[in-house]
């Protein structure tokens, strides 16, 4: 058999199932019935809206808001400057109805790091994120700009 429910609002419901007059094993059912997931009602934290550039091994952090976004779920993953894919777990923070996950992240090699979020696999707006990590002790000043540079500059 298959039962399809309209709920008319968000909230519990109770399901009670009975069979020839008795109730079946689990009966009654608790349903949640919460909004669907709308990818395109997460905020991304705003310092991270465009290619920012960090040192290597330095934490990244941000944030996404997913109050208003539905039950869903938040996937980060993170492609390295080697095309390598790597699954960040973030953390959630709940105050009522107030959903808010952190995302934290070190790069470990050199170049852009690209972070693709999604909701319940959708992409979020902002998304993907490019993170270049550099290495300082990798920089080299040629002579030429040491003798260009005016005092002082």
């Amino acid at each position: 058999y298959t039962l399809k429910i309209l709920a008319p609002e968000q909230g519990l419901y109770s399901l009670h199932v009975c069979w020839l007059k008795q109730p079946i094993t689990g009966s009654p059912f608790t349903l949640i019935v919460r909004p669907a997931p709308d990818a395109s009602k997460c905020i991304l934290s705003d310092k991270f809206q465009e290619v920012i550039t960090v040192l290597l091994n330095t934490a990244v952090e941000f944030a996404v808001d997913t109050t208003v976004a539905g039950y869903g779920v938040l996937d980060v993953v993170v492609t390295d400057p080697l095309h390598r894919a790597n699954k960040v777990t973030p953390t959630t923070e709940e105050h009522g109805k107030h959903a808010l996950h952190h995302v934290k992240l070190a790069p470990k090699m050199v170049g852009v790091h690209t972070v693709n979020l999604t909701w319940d696999g959708v992409g979020i707006p902002g998304s993907p994120l490019n993170i270049n990590a550099i290495d300082p002790s990798q920089c080299i000043v040629s002579k030429f700009l040491i003798d260009t540079i005016p005092l002082g500059k």
